[in-house]
């Protein structure tokens, strides 16, 4: 499974950068961005910071979040770090990505991040742990700055901590937010 990403990844990379245009961000600097999430790496709710790496409004870039979420009890943070890929002209970009997640998680957790402790009487606490995320959206962001969109699915992987492998292909996201 990993060298099928992997070569997945080395193709992809290797026919965008070949197909890939020269689009110049208006002030010859790269492209930045900071907007809301809901899903996603994140998981739940998250604000992150983008931008690329290059003078150019696709290409290969970064981002970093974090995220945050209370429910009866139990909390859950998250901090997403991924690098990303643009492909496209005019401010319509195919996006993906990958990357890792850390996440702590509070009081025994909530949904498909709860947990048990049976070491400790029954009692529930707070873990933090790792997961990988990978990423295919839409994203619209204009070249000369306003108002980001973008939308897609962010698959999350990991170990459980009885070592046990677990996956979610279908986590949607949905982000707003602005492009400078």
């Amino acid at each position: 499974m990993k060298r099928f990403l992997l070569t997945t990844f080395l193709i992809a990379g290797v026919l965008t950068t070949a197909l890939s245009q020269n689009v110049m961000s208006s002030a010859g600097k790269p492209a930045n961005a900071v907007f809301f999430e809901i899903g996603g790496h994140s998981l739940f709710f998250g604000f992150n910071y983008d931008t690329r790496f290059n003078r150019r409004a696709d290409g290969i870039g970064g981002r970093v979040g974090l995220g945050y979420m209370a429910v009866s009890g139990s909390s859950f943070f998250s901090l997403p770090i991924a690098l990303n890929y643009l492909i496209g002209n005019d401010g319509k970009y195919f996006e993906m990505g990958a990357g890792a997640t850390i996440l702590s998680v509070g009081d025994g957790g909530f949904g498909p991040f709860s947990y048990y402790d049976a070491d400790y009487d029954n009692q529930r606490d707070s873990r933090t742990k790792l997961i990988g995320n990978i990423s295919f959206g839409f994203r619209k962001q204009p070249v000369n700055g306003g108002f980001l969109f973008r939308a897609g699915v962010a698959p999350v992987f990991g170990r459980e901590d009885d070592k046990s492998f677990f996956f979610f292909p279908f986590l949607p996201y949905i982000g707003v937010g602005y492009s400078f």
